[in-house]
């Protein structure tokens, strides 16, 4: 992104699961415990690493406010370079989070 005129950004990958916003929070934190036990067990946590990840568990609203500074990051970007989301679903996240598309 530095050679592109944005020396600010700095991109990582990363994943995270996500349900619908109409998820009763009983079973997200169900599925929360169930995820962050699985991610701590270490021959998980070895069989992650063999394919270069490096598991992060947390709560909900962690990743939740993960996903906001993210987006907040790069908004600057995608307002500038004018892109513009090419379906539904990514047109809705970038909308979520601010980004007019």
């Amino acid at each position: 992104m530095r050679k592109a005129g944005y020396p600010e950004i700095e991109s990582t990958n990363w994943s995270g699961l996500v349900v619908p916003a109409a998820t009763p929070p009983s079973a997200i934190s169900h599925l929360n415990a169930e995820l962050v036990r699985a991610l701590r067990n270490a021959e998980i946590q070895e069989k992650l690493k063999t394919y270069g990840m490096s598991p992060a568990p947390g709560t909900p609203e962690q990743f939740d406010a993960f996903l906001r500074s993210e987006a907040a990051r790069h908004a600057k970007v995608v307002r500038e370079a004018g892109i513009k989301a090419d379906c539904a679903a990514a047109r809705h996240a970038l909308t979520l989070y601010g980004i007019a598309v």
